[in-house]
């Protein structure tokens, strides 16, 4: 039972696993008569070659030091095949664990098949450059549920794109009754943060043409690339 198993490394599986083993191993250490907290098994699996797949590999890598400092075992090129109720089989091996936690994304709603229109492998409607449905007008798919292609890289179904072009989508509708036309979609991309735990974090952001990346404890200048 205190074994904990968490499946997706991205941003959320990785704050998750520094989130249980600080409560573990810091929070409630001294809180339990009968079971020591710090004993906790926190298990971070991942399917592709690294954590934070989405940063950049330094950070990646400092992340994983990081994790790892804090006692979370970290499975990488390792698959889930099942899950049940007495853990999980990964790589074809059973992990015994009460808890799991999926953090590997979601599929998305079934506005496809509610279109009629092809959907892309997870379930994602493909979107022209206004966020409108090729073939169908006046129709628009935003959020987690478009496939929406942005400078040759496919938007991540996260909150700051889904509010982006929540906002884009309403002025241009506004535009349209008011008989004006709209360039397309332009995503401003604030950058990606991981926090590990109470005292680090990793932060990659484009404060310039070239970006800046701080992996290091929060509140403090530790190190930076460009």
């Amino acid at each position: 039972m205190l074994t904990f198993v968490i499946v997706g490394a991205g941003p959320t599986g990785v704050e998750m696993a520094g989130a249980i083993a600080e409560v573990a191993r810091k929070v409630l250490t001294s809180e339990f008569r009968h079971i020591d907290p710090s004993l906790a098994r926190i298990v971070l699996i991942e399917a592709h070659e690294r954590v934070l797949g989405n940063f950049p590999e330094k950070l990646s890598h400092r992340a994983e030091q990081e994790l790892r400092r804090l006692g979370v075992e970290i499975c990488t090129e390792t698959f889930v095949t099942q899950i049940d109720e007495r853990g999980v089989v990964a790589n074809g091996e059973r992990i015994q664990a009460c808890t799991v936690f999926w953090t590997a994304g979601v599929q998305a709603s079934p506005a496809a098949s509610w279109l009629d229109v092809e959907a892309d492998g997870a379930g994602r409607v493909p979107v022209a450059e206004d966020l409108s449905v090729p073939g169908l007008e006046n129709v628009f798919v935003i959020g987690d549920t478009a496939a929406c292609t942005w400078r040759g890289r496919l938007l991540p179904g996260v909150a700051p794109v889904a509010m982006q072009q929540g906002v884009y989508v309403a002025r241009l509708i506004a535009a349209r009754v008011a008989g004006r036309a709209m360039p397309p979609f332009h995503y401003v991309d604030k950058g990606n943060l991981a926090t590990i735990g109470r005292g680090f974090a990793v932060l990659q952001m484009a404060v310039s043409s070239s970006g800046v990346s701080l992996p290091g404890c929060c509140g403090y200048s530790s190190t930076s690339t460009t």
